[in-house]
């Protein structure tokens, strides 16, 4: 692969060091994860008393942008045998941390207090959120709220796939790549959550209210696997909102361009080893038809919204 820009190519390259690939994600976090989170680079460890198990998370990502969520962070090569580097660390982690949870908060506070930029930002950040100051907002991110695992690795590979499908807080995954031409570096990679960003309706407020997925549909998948099978499968779902959505909302495209079927979602399990998800409902129920309308509505791929949203709704731009 290669990457042209005026007359210069880039040749992609392997990163030979986990302390290098370290490096580069620190200096780019801002870029990968937004501008409404805060990365805080600490490897220490996190150990629950009376255990011989611990774990040493290689970072945690503050993110603000919905209610304030806690993300570990593994950063890895995929040089790396990915069950004793990646699946083992990640299940490590996960034993400790309902006993481990005072000493993350720990870890965490003293990062923030040693930089005073961080600090600058955690507080400019808490002014639109509920919390009063830097503890109170830690303390729902580690202790009320969900946390998830991101990790970040430079080729997400067949193995990686497996592995992270089994576990059962199933992790985000993020691949960064490096090309060089001469003595230039650039890097490629998705923005954190991007595809969940772009995909959810503009009528949701906060990411607790997501329940439907909106599927776009032709005839005779539509026929055979949603209405004959009650499944849908080959679905990109973001592994942090999988476990909320309740219904899915099949759009036909055209010549129907109209939303007129809904499953109620039994399971959603991993379809083979694409990354992508196959979709189980136990029930499937006719609506009144809710219309395409202004084109701009129509779904190229999953949508989230939120169920109430359907109650009465006519066109598209009603629960998108």
């Amino acid at each position: 692969m290669k990457i042209k820009i005026g007359s210069k190519k880039f040749e992609l390259v392997k990163f030979t060091k986990e302390s290098d690939f370290e490096k580069v994600i620190i200096s780019i976090a801002e870029d990968i994860f937004g501008v409404k989170t805060i990365y805080l680079e600490t490897k220490r460890k996190i150990k629950r008393k009376n255990s011989n198990l611990a774990s040493i998370p290689d970072g945690y990502l503050l993110d603000f942008r919905d209610n304030l969520k806690l993300w570990v962070v593994e950063n890895e090569l995929s040089t790396h045998d990915s069950f004793k580097h990646i699946g083992v660390q990640l299940l490590k982690f996960a034993t400790q941390f309902s006993d481990g949870s005072f000493l993350v908060k720990k870890i965490l506070t003293e990062h923030i207090d040693k930089s005073n930029s961080i600090k600058e930002k955690f507080k400019k950040l808490i002014k639109k959120t509920q919390f009063k100051n830097i503890s109170e907002a830690l303390d729902f991110a580690i202790y009320e709220n969900e946390y998830g695992f991101v990790i970040i690795i430079d080729e997400i590979t067949d193995d990686l796939i497996r592995v992270t499908k089994e576990i059962a807080r199933v992790p985000e995954l993020i691949e960064v790549k490096k090309f060089i031409s001469g003595n230039k570096e650039i890097y490629a990679f998705e923005e954190f959550l991007k595809d969940f960003e772009d995909s959810k309706a503009s009528k949701i407020k906060e990411e607790k209210e997501i329940d439907t997925i909106v599927c776009p549909s032709k005839a005779d998948g539509h026929r055979v696997a949603f209405l004959d099978q009650k499944t849908w499968y080959a679905v990109r779902i973001s592994p942090s909102i999988k476990d909320k959505l309740k219904y899915l909302a099949m759009y036909e495209v055209s010549p129907i361009s109209a939303i007129k079927w809904i499953g109620k979602i039994q399971k959603i399990e991993p379809f083979k080893d694409t990354g992508k998800y196959k979709i189980y409902c136990y029930e499937i129920f006719k609506i009144p038809p809710i219309k395409l309308g202004d084109r701009k509505y129509a779904p190229q791929s999953p949508r989230y919204t939120k169920f109430d949203l359907f109650a009465g709704a006519k066109k598209l731009s009603d629960i998108f």
